[in-house]
């Protein structure tokens, strides 16, 4: 992408100097074309717009400087600090930088906030180059930069859920720039706001709920919602109702049915009339590129989380893929008020968890165990982090489709936002502002997923709570609760941490000094949430040692 200048022996500086004009030096590298010829067509845009999208996912998915860890940055950032899940593995030497994060036990060199601040920065970066160098002289080259701007937003808004003031970057830094915050979290997202509606002239619409290719990019509908967003972290619900009715009343999106529910984060669910925007991934036999390397070692950040198959008897690998890490297993709190709320019976909650008991008696699961005499756990075996409830919403079910022929690779994509979470924000601002039209929506979000509680008045409580449900493992719970000031729960994060065997539960506490799993290691004072301090993110080390502009976030 640039010229290069040719380095020669000290002895030849002599003759360089005096037989060549300095022009004679600056010679082009081979198969690099040049900025000053490069962004000149609609091909060109198009090209640098390519590479935004599929750079952002990479990042998005597996960054190996942060050492190699293989979740996803980005499902990291938004999922693991979550009430509704134990950090599982194979014990508390598991996933140690994980659990810090969970716990709220990191600092400023933890590798989920590196990896996040990271991946969302370098997406910008690639922004940035489609805005600065593509100019607006045709409608493709117009619609290229506008979709640039809208990805830019998003990774500001994220920014700016997580780390408050982030320095807002709109333009491709140089070797000595060094960005200094943003005045508040209000600023950023008052200008993730006004780039939005910058972009949103230029950006094409969905054609319909039926059109795939419509959520493998941004288009005016995941613009609007991330102005909805945004707004809704303002504080600025008729902002926020504005631009989410916006995306109701298009008409381009729609709930999958209740008896479809299960396509919901998998392969046959690809591109689905849900789908807000998603990362395509298109499986090409042979491929042996970076980013198939790096689906197939971090599988959408999901894989890490299918069961340890090492805990299991003789499953059969038809129904999930269940030869995993099990890094995550959702908490028994959050799964008996699922079916507290929902019934036992719900296609939701069929479609999210499934208990231990209906793993091996129930007749939908009979057929994964090749020896019948022998289901379940191992004699001896215990998982920490578990309560006998085990997440399927998440994990990867080959019945799905979700296994290439390889079986190497997964053939999901890797969702970003879904209609449900625009219809529960849009009945969020509606119960903010005494606006009963979000009444509905909040219904339908309930019907679908065949819950026995269906609201008859719009509250807030009853939004946060459905949520939670719909929500869940989506990247929203512990940004809503921050947001919503409701940390009660998250101050006891990790006060204990069962196991589960096949004799049932054993429930140890972290602060035990005769634990099985933790030896009082941590101490209370050191787990949870702190008011004041955990409201954000620290800016990572690495970013800090660099920038003298930058300040830290109190508490760190």
């Amino acid at each position: 992408m640039k010229k290069y200048l040719l380095m020669l022996p000290a002895v030849a500086m002599a003759a360089v100097f005096t037989g060549c004009d300095e022009d004679e030096l600056n010679i082009p590298q081979k198969g690099v074309t040049a900025i000053e010829t490069f962004y000149k067509t609609d091909a060109d845009a198009e090209a640098a717009l390519a590479k935004v999208y599929i750079d952002t996912q990479k990042n998005f998915v597996f960054l190996p400087e942060t050492n190699g860890y293989n979740y996803g940055p980005y499902f990291a950032l938004t999922n693991f600090q979550a009430d509704d899940i134990f950090m599982a593995g194979s014990g508390p030497d598991d996933c140690v930088s994980e659990r810090e994060y969970h716990d709220f036990r990191h600092t400023y060199s933890n590798n989920v906030v590196l990896g996040g601040y990271t991946m969302l920065y370098r997406s910008i970066h690639k922004c940035n180059l489609v805005l600065s160098n593509v100019g607006d002289d045709t409608p493709v080259k117009k619609r290229c930069r506008a979709e640039a701007r809208a990805m830019r937003a998003f990774d500001h808004m994220m920014l700016g859920i997580y780390w408050g003031t982030p320095p807002i970057v709109d333009r491709v830094l140089t070797g000595a720039d060094r960005p200094s915050n943003s005045e508040s979290q209000a600023s950023v997202m008052q200008w993730v706001i006004s780039e939005i509606d910058q972009a949103l002239p230029d950006l094409d619409e969905r054609k319909s709920t039926a059109d795939q290719e419509g959520t493998y990019k941004i288009t005016k509908g995941f613009a609007l919602a991330v102005k909805g967003k945004a707004a809704l972290w303002l504080g600025d619900y008729n902002t926020a109702k504005a631009a989410l009715k916006q995306v109701i009343s298009s008409g381009k999106y729609a709930l999958l049915p209740s008896n479809e529910i299960g396509k919901i984060l998998h392969a046959d669910g690809k591109g689905s009339c849900e789908s807000m925007f998603e990362f395509n991934y298109v499986y090409v036999p042979g491929s042996t590129d970076g980013w198939a390397s790096a689906q197939r070692n971090n599988c959408n950040a999901h894989m890490t989380f299918t069961w340890r198959s090492e805990y299991f008897n003789t499953m059969i690998n038809d129904k999930i893929n269940f030869n995993g890490w099990g890094w995550i297993n959702p908490t028994g709190d959050f799964c008996r008020a699922l079916i507290a709320n929902d019934g036992i019976d719900s296609p939701r909650r069929k479609a999210w968890i499934v208990t231990y008991d209906e793993m091996i008696n129930s007749a939908e699961w009979a057929g994964q165990w090749k020896d019948a005499s022998k289901k379940g756990f191992k004699d001896g075996v215990e998982w920490h982090g578990c309560e006998g409830y085990f997440c399927y919403k998440n994990v990867v079910h080959p019945c799905q489709g979700d296994i290439i022929p390889t079986g190497d690779r997964q053939s999901r994509n890797f969702p970003i936002m879904r209609y449900a979470e625009v219809l529960l924000m849009y009945a969020e601002a509606c119960a903010q502002t005494g606006d009963a039209d979000g009444l509905q929506y909040l219904q339908a979000i309930q019907n679908r997923a065949g819950s026995q509680t269906v609201s008859t008045s719009l509250t807030l409580d009853a939004v946060k709570k459905e949520k939670r449900f719909e929500m869940f493992m989506e990247g929203c719970r512990s940004a809503d609760l921050i947001r919503w000031g409701d940390v009660a729960s998250l101050e006891k994060q990790d006060y204990y941490t069962p196991s589960f065997g096949a004799n049932g539960l054993n429930e140890h506490s972290s602060i035990s000094v005769d634990s099985k799993y933790y030896v009082n290691y941590y101490g209370a004072d050191n787990l949870g949430f702190k008011k004041g301090k955990h409201e954000f993110l620290p800016f990572p080390k690495d970013e800090m040692d660099v920038n003298p502009n930058l300040v830290q976030n109190p508490g760190f």
